[in-house]
């Protein structure tokens, strides 16, 4: 490196000689710049890809999963029923959802929805839908644990020198 200082990197590269290889430069740039205009989408998503390799990618389906219920949260013990809609040009005839690693048919209902009823559910859970070979994206469900006690009821006797009546608080 010490030899090659003197040199400056502009006089040791002659980019008058290497000017006519510019027409094949040219090329894949044109090719480029016109994909872009044309789509720009691919040349997006396909670097997204590479640049977010930790993150995972779900394969887009000629539908939608819309997932109806509101509110991902339930008391201990109690069942649920999860309600999904598809939206989209190709509607599946079976739809699956997997909870814990375990796959269940959901039943189609009248208004064309799917449903499926998890009874007594007890800890917290992850859960998908999949349908034709594609999958939705993970949800989770917090189950909240159930009170022991729902009220309480209280005597209160009071010495009779304090001449105050017996009386019972509640809530």
């Amino acid at each position: 490196s010490e030899e090659l200082k003197p040199v400056p990197f502009v006089q040791a590269v002659d980019f008058s000689k290497n000017g006519k290889y510019l027409k094949y430069l040219l090329i894949p740039v044109l090719t480029g710049v016109a994909l872009f205009f044309i789509n720009a989408r691919i040349m997006k998503e396909g670097t997204l890809r590479l640049v977010q390799y930790d993150k995972e990618f779900i394969r887009e389906a000629p539908f939608d999963f819309v997932l109806e219920n509101e509110k991902l949260e339930a008391t201990q013990n109690e069942s649920i029923e999860l309600v999904l809609a598809l939206t989209g040009d190709e509607i599946p005839q079976e739809v699956f959802v997997t909870a814990d690693g375990k796959r269940y048919k959901m039943v189609k209902n009248a208004d064309g929805n799917h449903a499926f009823t998890i009874k007594n559910v007890q800890k917290d859970f992850e859960f998908g839908f999949d349908a034709d070979g594609f999958s939705s994206k993970s949800y989770d469900f917090k189950v909240v644990a159930k009170p022991l006690m729902a009220g309480i009821a209280i005597r209160l006797d009071y010495p009779s020198y304090t001449g105050k009546a017996s009386e019972t608080l509640t809530n």
